[in-house]
């Protein structure tokens, strides 16, 4: 079996962080290490392409330039670095643009808040508002059957904050489903109340989150998941002309209520947040809303 040698290590000429190749194509061992970071690596001319390999004993980083550059995140230090490059006296550049950072996720003591009154614990708290849903509209009659859309549920929203004393919250309200109505036009319930931690923190009502007639709510994200994990969502719209009605959105904190069948009532949301179902349609009179449910703050501490 024949046996291939690598070309003679040597060392590229150090200008700061530029090196220099000086023969295409072989590779070469740098004098310089790096520490762990982002690096941007840069070649001139930037039609040529440089392949380098950042060993450790844990493991070997490879990267290649793509059209004269490339990022690579060097995740320990490195102590020998090999380049090598397609053309001849190829400037390589490899400037350190960001350190490398470690992290773990939070946790710590969960308090879960559902009456408005005054929360005692101070210090570094996180903090995730859950505004009140609103109720779903009734539908409407008089021959047109036109199905009530589905309440829109509550927004929720998180910060870090630090408190030295007793802080007032607020949960809001949830909406109210609008009544059944033998007229055109269907009957609007009313919206969701905004959920409050002091003036730190403060969280209202989503808009388009309830499904319109015949359709399913829409859920409302939650990126808080280390908090409390969870969504909250859009009350289905109620049937319209004997079309079906749409399904509540929203899981783990609150669900918007179904919507109603064909003169029948939307249902009432559960859980925190979450809009109520829209009314079905009729011919006479028809189904109301279902109502929302209210608001909550959930408070991590100790983290």
């Amino acid at each position: 079996m024949a046996i291939s040698k690598l070309n003679p290590v040597s060392t590229s000429t150090v200008n700061g962080s530029a090196y220099v190749i000086p023969t295409a194509n072989k590779q070469y061992k740098l004098t310089e290490s790096f520490k762990s970071g982002v690096y941007s690596i840069s070649v001139s001319p930037t039609s040529s392409t440089a392949k380098l390999s950042f060993y450790t004993e844990s493991g070997t980083t490879e990267t290649t330039t793509v059209s004269g550059i490339i990022s690579v995140n060097l995740a320990s230090d490195v102590t020998e670095t090999y380049i090598q490059s397609s053309v001849n006296s190829d400037l390589v550049t490899i400037t350190k643009v960001a350190n490398s950072v470690s992290g773990t996720e939070i946790s710590g003591t969960l308090d879960t808040i559902t009456s408005t009154g005054t929360y005692s614990q101070t210090g570094k708290l996180y903090v995730v508002c859950v505004g009140g849903g609103s109720g779903g509209n009734g539908g409407g009659g008089s021959g047109y059957q036109n199905g009530g859309t589905g309440g829109n549920a509550g927004a929720i929203v998180g910060k870090l904050v630090y408190t030295t004393s007793s802080t007032s919250v607020t949960i809001g309200a949830a909406g109210t489903g609008g009544a059944g109505s033998s007229g055109v036009d269907p009957i609007n319930g009313t919206a969701g109340g905004t959920t409050t931690f002091g003036s730190l923190v403060s969280a209202g009502v989503l808009s388009n989150t309830g499904g319109g007639q015949n359709s399913v709510g829409v859920v409302s994200p939650n990126i808080y998941t280390s908090v409390k994990s969870g969504t909250t969502g859009g009350g289905g719209g109620g049937a319209q002309y004997g079309n079906f009605a749409g399904n509540g959105a929203g899981s783990g904190i609150g669900t918007g209520g179904n919507g109603g069948g064909n003169s029948a009532a939307g249902a009432n949301a559960t859980g925190y947040g979450a809009g109520g179902g829209g009314g079905g349609g009729s011919t006479g009179t028809s189904g109301a809303g279902g109502n929302g449910s209210p608001g909550v703050i959930y408070v991590l501490r100790g983290f």
